[in-house]
């Protein structure tokens, strides 16, 4: 594996609201040092939003993320008045190795309403080769409003990439509809994401749901090695309709030598009028190598009526509810960490209807990302001990073990943060260490 062994995370899962006069409020946040200096590095927000009382586009709570206190033009804006399941990502250049801090922020634009957030997961990952080389990560974003209408439609992002080698690539794409508000009657707006002018997902938003409707597309494609692959992000119109679209953000990232992958995935069309939960996928995904892995989920689907739900080893994970009226196109997507993975863990996807009615589900999978092998502490031993390794934010032991002199090495840490070393001996004769920074177990 030659990356993501570097990776930072924080979490936030309980619900927190947010109004306009509270600013842009941290709700998860990491700070820590890189190993080393120039590398690019993939930050991705997972996080269910809803806006309350939503009425109008200008109406909406914004994820934000930020690196040292300065905004990366990352927005995501969501007025749904549901708890719809986003990834906002950005990717950063290049760091240098010095403190630094990444921070997932959250904005209500509107003086009268107000907004909820949770299960809030932040990563920060370092990625294995430089910013936008196609056999490392490929990433664009057009973040301001695009206005379009029926007459000419608009392309928000047109990305070519070509990879040297053939390998599996996640894809995100992601965009934000919302109508211009002028005229009367009947109108509708259609986002597409497009690979070779083939559309692979659509969104959809009708002028009685005057909001803005936010999509977020994520699924695993083989691209092959010396080919060039078009991306596209586009806009249409309904005739006699006009909008916008914003927040349109590409990623295209190389798994293949990097993380060993676990595909579980159902792309075709499912349909339920249950209103008890069906199984789109039930998997049980063997044990897992390194400390972390990383788990997505995505699923695509049509219906105002639909329910969606993530569930992990038992855990509900989150829902996607529908939308009250006009036809919805949903893309709830939604990223866990496992630490430590043993045993085999039971991974789902499964949907319902939620009136009786039929409900569509399609382009289903759950991505089991691994291989990591975390860090470690070392050092010597005049004696035999016990090594005590205490994480120096909240004093937490991260590892208690039997050590033979003359040399000591303790790997499967999780975390780069300061943590202090204890060496136990048998008479009680103790010697410790603070502020040590875990380093690299590969």
């Amino acid at each position: 594996m030659t990356v993501a062994n570097e990776m930072y995370y924080d979490e936030s899962l309980g619900v927190s609201t947010y109004y306009k006069t509270d600013g842009y409020q941290t709700k998860a946040s990491v700070t820590f040092t890189p190993q080393e200096a120039g590398a690019c590095w993939l930050v991705v927000v997972s996080h269910q939003s809803k806006q309350q009382s939503s009425t109008h586009w200008n109406q909406n709570i914004q994820s934000h993320i930020y690196l040292d206190n300065v905004s990366q033009d990352t927005r995501l804006s969501c007025a749904t008045g549901f708890y719809s399941c986003h990834i906002n990502f950005c990717v950063i250049s290049s760091l240098t190795a010095e403190e630094h801090t990444v921070d997932a922020k959250f904005y209500e634009i509107n003086t009268g309403n107000y907004g909820d957030v949770k299960n809030v997961r932040l990563f920060v990952i370092k990625l294995s080769g430089t910013y936008q080389d196609p056999d490392c990560v490929t990433y664009a974003k057009s973040i301001g409003d695009g206005w379009y209408s029926y007459l000419t439609g608009i392309t928000k992002i047109d990305q070519n990439v070509t990879p040297t080698t053939t390998g599996d690539y996640l894809v995100i794409a992601g965009s934000v509809l919302h109508m211009d508000g002028s005229g009367d009657g009947y109108h509708e707006l259609y986002s597409q994401f497009k690979i070779d002018n083939v559309t692979k997902a659509s969104w959809k938003m009708r002028k009685e749901h005057e909001v803005l409707q936010p999509g977020v597309f994520a699924k695993v494609y083989t691209l092959t090695g010396n080919q060039t692959y078009n991306f596209k992000i586009t806009a249409t119109a309904a005739v006699h309709s006009y909008g916008y679209i914003r927040d349109a953000k590409l990623l295209v990232l190389r798994l293949t030598d990097v993380f060993d992958i676990t595909q579980e995935t159902s792309f075709d069309t499912s349909n339920t009028s249950s209103t008890e939960y069906v199984d789109k996928i039930n998997e049980d995904i063997p044990a897992q190598t390194g400390v972390y892995s990383l788990v997505l989920f995505a699923t695509r689907s049509i219906a105002t009526n639909h329910i969606s739900r993530f569930e992990f080893d038992g855990s509900e994970i989150a829902v996607q509810s529908g939308w009250t009226g006009a036809i919805s196109y949903k893309t709830p997507v939604q990223m866990i960490r496992v630490l430590n993975w043993t045993g085999d863990k039971t991974a789902k996807i499964q949907f319902k209807s939620s009136n009786g009615s039929s409900t569509d589900i399609m382009d289903s999978g759950i991505y089991v990302l691994g291989g990591t092998a975390g860090y470690k502490v070392s050092g010597s031993l005049s004696d035999n001990a016990r090594i005590l390794v205490l994480k120096e934010s909240g004093w937490s032991l991260v590892a208690n073990n039997e050590e033979t002199a003359p040399n000591y090495e303790i790997t499967g840490l999780a975390t780069t943060d300061k943590v202090l070393v204890a060496a136990v001996k048998d008479d009680g004769e103790i010697k410790a260490y603070g502020n040590i920074t875990p380093v690299s177990a590969e």
